[in-house]
């Protein structure tokens, strides 16, 4: 499920805010980690878009484009698959039989097979920016007359962890993160 997450950004996402720093307009970068935990926790770069997008919304993408493609292009026959297979970095296509399941199964295809149609829930669900299963909350709440609800709940199933959570990065004492790791599980509890 596409969520947004909590995530240490990369060290090549830091030097870019550097660098955009005194280049935009005058100011000063402040980094609220150490060198120490930069070189050794913080990943070099961040892993391809298309890589951590689920295969559903992807193949959705790639069905709408390769549609068009075909229309415009009679004798040529692109499938969804082969315009993701010929990304510079391409998703794991093993799991493709599985993602066509979960889009039939939601309704935003015709049927599991690569030759289905993208319905109308099919091409709302690709103006989200949700992942399919999450996207059927504003359709629903839409066909109910409660489309403000719909999306309410929608946003609230998309964020993966909506309180902070302590870390042993930040809190270094066991004792004041284990105080700190109670307190935060009595608020969820709550």
């Amino acid at each position: 499920t596409k969520s947004l997450v909590r995530m240490w950004c990369s060290k090549a996402s830091a030097k870019q805010r550097l660098g955009r720093c005194g280049r935009e307009f005058p100011g000063l970068c402040l980094r609220v980690v150490s060198k120490q935990f930069a070189e050794d926790v913080m990943d070099d770069h961040d892993p391809p878009d298309m890589q951590s997008t689920p295969l559903t919304k992807l193949f959705l993408q790639a069905k709408v484009v390769s549609d068009k493609f075909s229309k415009k292009f009679k004798d040529t026959d692109i499938t969804a698959t082969s315009l993701l297979s010929e990304a510079v970095e391409p998703p794991d296509l093993n799991s493709i039989d599985l993602a066509l399941i979960e889009l039939a199964d939601t309704g935003a295809i015709t049927f599991p097979t690569e030759e289905a149609d993208v319905t109308g829930f099919g091409k709302l669900a690709l103006s989200l920016p949700c992942d399919v299963r999450i996207a059927r909350l504003p359709w629903i709440g839409a066909l109910l007359g409660l489309p403000v609800d719909g999306c309410i709940m929608a946003a609230v199933s998309s964020i993966q962890d909506p309180f902070s959570m302590p870390t042993k990065f930040v809190i270094r004492d066991e004792r004041d993160l284990c105080a700190s790791l109670r307190r935060s599980g009595y608020v969820r509890a709550s």
